[in-house]
């Protein structure tokens, strides 16, 4: 049975597996042999493709002579009926212009605007397109969406009940403040030190992990349920999860016998228990296609 270390450190692994293509042909596009003239999108976040190795570049190394394009959540999630290009770049998305595979982990930031946002991304795929998506799960963040609502209590007095943006450098400081001393007195066996590396993270003030804190509201948080019924919703059907492993209940029970009963379970309500079992995973990746 895997740690939960094991566990989280698998889930790292999965937003740089989606950027492979010895992991993605083989699961997805068994029959490509070259990526020629294939149409490939990468919805990230605003500062995602301006590090040292940014994801364009990436792309085009792993799948040459592919047409990639980056754009930014925030350019559209926001507005999602005004679906374009990050304000840089002044060549909206063409409505006609469709996507054999769109990598999207920033989904996971959308919040209210994630049927709509998932909606959009849908309908710019092929036929045989698919999408990679992500969504924070419920279970797997309980504990730090207690931790959430209790900075915000603390902090009424500088920082709007709802806020989901970035907190400034005049603010940040104060918030630290308050998480540190929070997190001092909470009882060690609160649930939100499950997600040890998060917390760590916080301990440090590191800014990203503070304002994912903050931004962390209960619209965000998706049960495998509520997960299937919103791509459903959106008009897309759900083929897989990234790591279906993560969904095996029996994965997290010694039992045999339990084991044995787990195995008797129709999906997607096996995937249901695993969740709750496992009070996981932290992030939900799956692969999706348009109905």
């Amino acid at each position: 049975m895997n740690s939960l270390k094991d566990e989280f450190n698998e889930i790292l692994n999965i937003e740089n597996d989606l950027l492979s293509r010895d992991f993605i042909s083989p699961l997805l596009f068994p029959d490509v042999n070259e990526w020629t003239s294939q149409n490939i999108l990468y919805v990230g976040m605003k500062d995602e493709n301006s590090r040292t190795r940014t994801v364009s570049s990436r792309l085009a190394e792993e799948f040459p002579g592919a047409n990639t394009r980056f754009i930014e959540i925030e350019s559209f999630c926001l507005s999602p009926n005004s679906f374009c290009l990050s304000p840089n770049s002044p060549t909206p998305l063409k409505p006609d212009k469709n996507y054999d595979y769109i990598i999207a982990p920033a989904l996971k930031y959308a919040g209210k605007n994630y049927r709509p946002s998932l909606k959009i991304l849908l309908e710019h795929l092929t036929d045989s397109g698919v999408i990679a998506g992500s969504v924070y799960g419920y279970a797997g963040n309980y504990g730090l969406f207690m931790l959430h609502k209790i900075v915000l209590s603390l902090c009424s007095d500088f920082i709007l009940h709802g806020t989901t943006g970035i907190i400034d450098n005049k603010t940040l400081p104060k918030i630290s403040l308050i998480i540190s001393a929070v997190l001092e007195r909470l009882p060690a066996n609160h649930p939100a030190f499950e997600n040890k590396t998060f917390i760590d993270s916080l301990k440090k003030g590191n800014r990203d992990t503070i304002n994912e804190l903050i931004g962390l509201s209960e619209d965000r948080l998706f049960s495998v349920p509520r997960l299937l019924d919103e791509i459903e919703k959106s008009g897309g059907q759900f083929l897989n999860w990234v790591k279906p492993g993560l969904y095996d209940p029996g994965r997290y029970m010694e039992s045999q016998e339990i084991y044995s009963r787990f195995k008797t379970l129709r999906v997607p309500y096996r995937w249901k228990i695993a969740e709750l079992v496992n009070a996981g995973p932290a992030i939900h990746f799956f692969l999706a296609k348009k109905h």
